[in-house]
């Protein structure tokens, strides 16, 4: 934003002037014409509007063009001139023209011409007039015909570009019109977006949908997201391509940091680049602030964007009402509160056409793979697409964060710096793979700080149920949560529509609790490394045996999951494209040769052969089939159950196998004997693990001194159910290479006293004794959950309690338990805070001892039996009478509901899907739901209700009951209920 005043030192090159631009604007002007009134205006209103410009003075008559004017010329982007009465007359005006014409022919479109045409009109610059056509001619004496041809055909070809005729208009319109003009040329306006990012064309599109920018409404719309989720980013991109199509505008960052310091403050910066400093500088207070932008605002089409907003408050003291702005204005703002959402901003005013009520909202959603890929690759390796070898590591990463811009960006970016650094001295795709492993900790730094401001926003009740969710209740429906908070007085439907609003979780419209991976790592991290009581929920199964197995009093866990499977999340399609060795186990599965997955396990080139031999499956593998696993070297064939014979032809196929292992035909159901020509098949035969389970073999069987003989032989599995074997030391002995032993203790009937833990102790070297796989009755007894006297939550399986209970765990609110038998073992196992009782899937039976325990638990709400598939009757309700659902869906043998079920006044749901067996229902009372099965004939569900509602009293006695029948009620229909399901 320069005046400069030419000089008479002459100078003809500029070839040592540096490359880039100097000014922004260029005005060319004949001064006793425009120098006092429309030049001013212009100049000074393009400074205003922040650009640099270069405003000519005249000089001596006859003077050269000056070395800095010329210098000038050069570095300038845009060139104004501006042609009056006068302009032909100044021959430094002309040269100028002519200047202008060759920098912009040769600057490959990047210097404008922008004519304005004050009280001339373009016919008399284009020489059709004798105004300038005359003026011109008296400068051939001094300059020549050559020089003069030159200027005329400057002056011709800038007549005819688009320019800006006065004549009629008022200066400050033109004035306006040329500043936007110049903003929407040089990208003025436009905001720095991140150098490497993949632009989101659909969400960018949908937002302009929701803008409308060309009606004549002032629109509020809030762009709304997690932190991370690109809301900024999105916010830039679109006030870049609209910004020029309004006479203010204003980009405000991070105004959740900045409102820290008052909001005054931020007002400033808002009026500051609207109307300029002057203004900003004199306001008072916030309510001062509010009415000079609104008094700045009112009449003008502004574009604003406040990024970052997570409060109401500001949005008012920043952005008022509609009345504040000028008609097709604007106001953005991106937040992950959608609190602000519900903000009032309509006008008492009168309508306006096209004015939306309220505020317009926009969801950001997370970025398509292929983009969140693409934007991984231009931070990891500042390309497009990935190194060959490190394409599965990219791919993994990028769905292990969810698709969060936020985290692509960090860790692409993280994994470029350092493995620049380590380049020479490491293998980078070990770093690369330790990033993986180290996301399985919780979201990096940077990602972490940008989430953790909404987490930390929280009460602490409102954070209890976040880490909850956060631990164990990701896609879960969120009924049963929703009343063990209830019950510890968490108020969960206030915090869990916080949490909402902050954007933290959503609802599904199944009910189920939704989170994105890098929230929900947020929350895991936060219990493992920075929450007051550590480990305050257990999910980690190796944590919670370790927990329970040191039975040290502990009054900080409040939930635990204790479960063979641990975590189970959802296989979708794009993990498994990643995955590389895949053995299928297919056991007991029937399918038929032209099953459709035969195809999919065709297409893995490194799979390992699916698991197919067991019992159940009939299915042959045909050699088109193990053709298409052309790196597969090692093959294990399972034979267990098979009846093959001495004769079986495929022995002759595993002897020309020399990396073969040798089949598995020690299991029950296999009577083939191995002949000596058979071992010898396989020359590189080292080691051999004989599984002696289920045998019917003695202390004298012959075969022991075999095993005499390897020294490398691992000890045979002699532990499994069926066999009755003992080791030996004389046995163990002669196998001096004998290193580790892994003891498979599985269906075992030993018992805490088992002498052969003495000997497992002698063993430095001995690894941990298989006890928690399916089929193992790992046990939890009293010393262990006494020891967690707060815990409120717990989810186990496959798990036996042994002992007396009484007394502990007091605060329990609900046990998710899914038992593989109908034994039970455990005393006085009842909670008096039990609130949620899940014993879904679970092997229970009519005499189940468990029932008579949890009769005792008054207050009781949920009973969850879904799929126990061998209940034939529910246990009889009589002291639930606090129970309000109850899930018998799947119980595929369930005959009869126990009548007591009338009782239950509170019992607001009964769900008896898929109970195909269930004939009769008992009367219940006139509030229960009934959830049936989709195909039930709408009449007959209406019957069944009816039924259940009116003849209610008859079972009420049968049961015990004494409410006097509904008046004017027929004999006959009193009799029994029954209906349909």
């Amino acid at each position: 934003m320069k005046k400069r005043r030419r000089s008479s030192e002459a100078i003809q090159s500029v070839e040592d002037v540096p490359p880039g631009y100097e000014y922004d604007v260029f005005l060319s002007f004949r001064g006793p014409d425009t120098r006092s009134n429309f030049t001013d205006c212009l100049f000074h209103r393009l400074k205003l509007a922040g650009f640099d410009v270069f405003l000519d003075e005249e000089l001596q008559v006859g003077k050269e063009i000056s070395g800095e004017l010329l210098k000038a010329l050069d570095k300038s982007r845009i060139y104004i001139p501006i042609f009056s009465q006068n302009f032909a007359i100044s021959s430094w005006c002309l040269r100028e023209v002519a200047h202008m014409v060759e920098h912009t022919s040769n600057s490959d479109g990047k210097k404008e011409i922008l004519p304005i045409f004050y009280d001339v009109g373009p016919e008399d610059v284009k020489l059709k007039s004798e105004l300038y056509k005359k003026a011109i001619t008296e400068h051939e004496k001094k300059f020549g015909s050559d020089e003069l041809k030159r200027w005329e055909a400057a002056l011709v070809k800038v007549a005819g570009l688009k320019g800006w005729n006065l004549k009629g208009k008022g200066h400050g319109e033109i004035i306006e019109l040329v500043v936007r003009e110049v903003l929407h040329k040089l990208n003025a306006r436009n905001v720095d977006v991140p150098e490497y990012w993949v632009e989101d064309h659909r969400q960018i599109e949908d937002i302009l949908k929701k803008l409308e920018v060309d009606s004549n409404g002032v629109h509020f719309l809030g762009i709304h997201g997690i932190g991370g989720i690109g809301k900024t980013v999105l916010a830039k991109v679109v006030f870049n391509k609209i910004s020029c199509d309004f006479d203010s505008v204003c980009f405000l960052n991070d105004i959740r940091e900045s409102s820290q310091h008052g909001l005054v403050n931020v007002q400033k910066k808002l009026l500051s680049s609207l109307v300029g400093s002057l203004n900003a500088e004199h306001i008072q207070d916030i309510k001062d602030g509010m009415n000079r932008i609104k008094r700045v605002c009112r009449t003008k089409k502004v574009l604003i964007v406040l990024d970052d907003l997570d409060k109401k408050e500001q949005l008012k003291k920043l952005a008022g009402k509609t009345d504040w702005f000028g008609l097709g204005s604007r106001i953005i703002f991106t937040t992950r509160n959608l609190e602000i959402l519900k903000a009032q901003v309509e006008s008492s005013n009168e309508e306006v056409l096209n004015q939306p009520k309220g505020i317009l909202a926009y969801e950001v959603h997370e970025m398509e793979f292929d983009r969140a890929f693409q934007l991984f690759c231009k931070h990891a390796f500042k390309r497009d697409s990935p190194l060959e070898e490190y394409y599965h590591l990219a791919k993994k990463i990028v769905h292990r964060v969810g698709m969060l811009p936020l985290a692509v960006e960090v860790i692409g970016s993280f994994l470029y710096c350092h493995g620049s650094v380590l380049e020479q001295h490491f293998d980078n795709q070990k770093l690369w793979e330790d990033t993986l492993k180290q996301l399985d900790d919780g979201p990096f730094k940077d990602v972490r700080d940008a989430l953790m401001t909404s987490y930390e926003g929280l009460e602490d009740k409102q954070k209890e149920i976040f880490l909850d969710i956060a631990c164990f209740f990701t896609n879960s429906n969120l009924t049963y949560p929703v009343i063990m908070w209830n019950d510890c007085n968490y108020h969960p439907n206030s915090a869990i529509r916080v949490l909402h609003l902050q954007s933290l979780i959503k609802i599904g419209h199944d009910n189920k609790f939704w989170m994105h991976d890098q929230v929900r790592d947020l929350g895991r991290h936060i219990i493992l490394e920075e929450y007051p009581r550590k480990f305050s929920r257990v999910w980690i199964h190796a944590n919670a045996v370790n927990l329970l197995d040191r039975k040290e009093r502990n009054e900080d866990v409040k939930a635990l999951s204790l479960t063979s499977y641990g975590c189970s999340p959802d296989i979708l399609p794009e993990k498994l494209f990643v995955l590389r060795s895949v053995k299928p186990d297919l056991s007991r599965k029937n399918f038929e040769d032209n099953w459709g997955g035969c195809s999919q396990v065709e297409r893995n080139e490194n799979a390992i052969v699916p698991n197919l031999t067991t019992d159940g499956c009939n299915r042959s593998i045909v050699p088109k089939e193990l053709d298409a696993l052309p790196d597969l070297r090692l093959v294990k064939p399972d034979l267990p159950r098979s009846n093959i014979k001495d004769d079986r032809g495929g022995w002759s196929q595993f002897e020309r196998n020399e990396d073969e292992i040798v089949p598995n035909l020690t299991s029950d159901g296999c009577g083939p004997s191995i002949v000596p020509e058979e071992l010898y098949a396989p020359p590189d035969l080292r080691l051999v693990m004989p599984n002696l389970s289920r045998s019917n073999i003695e202390d004298d069987w012959v075969g022991w001194r075999q095993f005499q003989r390897n020294e490398d032989g691992i000890v045979p599995h002699l532990t499994s159910n069926g066999c009755s074997r003992s080791n030996v030391p004389e046995e163990l002995n002669p196998l001096p290479n004998l290193r580790l032993v892994r003891p498979d203790l599985l269906r075992s009937n030993i018992k805490d006293d088992y002498g052969g833990w003495s000997q497992f102790q002698r063993n430095e070297d001995v690894k941990v004794p298989n006890l928690i796989s399916n089929g193992c009755n790992l046990s939890i007894v009293p010393e262990e959950l006494g020891a967690l006297p707060n815990l409120r939550f717990l989810r186990v399986k496959g798990i036996d309690f042994f002992g007396n209970f009484e007394n502990l765990v007091l605060k329990l609110c609900w046990l998710s338990w899914e038992v593989m038998h109908n034994k039970f073992y455990a005393e006085n196992f009842h909670f008096v805070s039990l609130v949620v009782l899940d014993l879904s899937r679970s092997n229970i039976e009519d005499d189940w001892g468990g029932w008579s325990q949890f009769q005792i638990t008054k207050n009781l709400k949920v009973l969850d039996l879904t799929s126990c598939t061998k209940l034939t009757r529910t246990p009889d309700f009589s002291n639930f009478m606090s129970l309000e659902i109850l899930i018998l869906a799947g119980c595929v043998k369930l005959i009869t509901i126990d009548c007591s079920i009338g009782k239950l006044e509170l019992l607001k749901t009964l769900n008896i899907k898929g109970c195909t067996h269930l004939r009769k229902l008992p009367a219940l009372h006139s509030l229960t739901q009934i959830v049936g099965d989709r195909d039930t004939h709408p009449i007959e569900r209406l019957q069944m209700r009816q039924r259940a509602r009116f003849l209610r009293h008859s079972e009420e006695r049968a049961c015990g009951g004494s409410t006097p029948a509904p008046p004017n009620q027929k004999k006959e229909k009193t009799k029994g209920a029954s209906g349909g399901t």
